[in-house]
């Protein structure tokens, strides 16, 4: 069971093609919130997280990525958006509301 003011995420990310080469690049999370009547976005991993390893990817065919996120208290959740990037570029992204 995860708090009110969590999110759960769990995603499987895929390289098409043969596999021949490694996959290196960041996950970023942009979270929508609603706190106090105002819209407020939220990237994740923040700045010097301790978290930002858990967002590195690297792989041949696939990865699977879960983690939780804290968000403030009473804040509603309204969007998530999450990025693939490599080499500072996006490679892949896909948006979800909730």
């Amino acid at each position: 069971i995860v708090a009110p003011n969590h999110l759960r995420y769990r995603l499987l990310l895929l390289q098409g093609g043969k596999g021949d080469r490694v996959f290196v690049g960041p996950l970023t999370l942009a979270v929508l919130i609603l706190q106090g009547g105002k819209s407020v976005m939220i990237n994740f991993p923040q700045g010097n997280s301790a978290d930002a390893d858990k967002f590195k990817l690297g792989f041949r065919h696939y990865q699977r990525v879960e983690g939780v996120l804290t968000l403030p208290e009473g804040a509603s959740m309204k969007a998530v958006q999450a990025r693939v990037l490599e080499r500072g570029q996006i490679r892949a992204q896909q948006s979800a509301n909730l």
